[in-house]
């Protein structure tokens, strides 16, 4: 499982290079035909995006790893979701679906 996460710094490397990508691409066609360049940067784009989701899925999986191998932690959150009034988050719903909506 270790193996599927990327470090604390490459994965902000990851993220900055999806930021510049299109900048790049953009000054890398300079004379090329217009047609062109919007397909690259749109490719481009595709691929910075699904290289932010990646890295925040990244992120979201360490942070819950974190936690998830802290029994404390693990136990309070056992003990809040038995808290949890989950009749009463039905009812609050279902009120909001039909004011809202006029449906259920």
């Amino acid at each position: 499982m270790d193996s599927l996460l990327v470090l604390g710094g490459m994965t902000q490397g990851i993220r900055n290079f999806a930021k510049g990508l299109e900048s790049w691409i953009h000054t890398s066609m300079a004379g090329y035909p217009q047609d062109l360049v919007n397909l690259k940067i749109s490719i481009a784009n595709c691929l910075a995006q699904t290289l932010r989701r990646y890295t925040s899925l990244n992120h979201l999986a360490q942070a819950a790893r974190a936690v998830l191998q802290n029994q404390t932690q693990i136990s309070q959150m056992l003990s809040d979701l038995n808290r949890v009034d989950f009749h009463n988050v039905q009812e609050q719903v279902s009120g909001i679906l039909f004011f809202s909506f006029g449906f259920l």
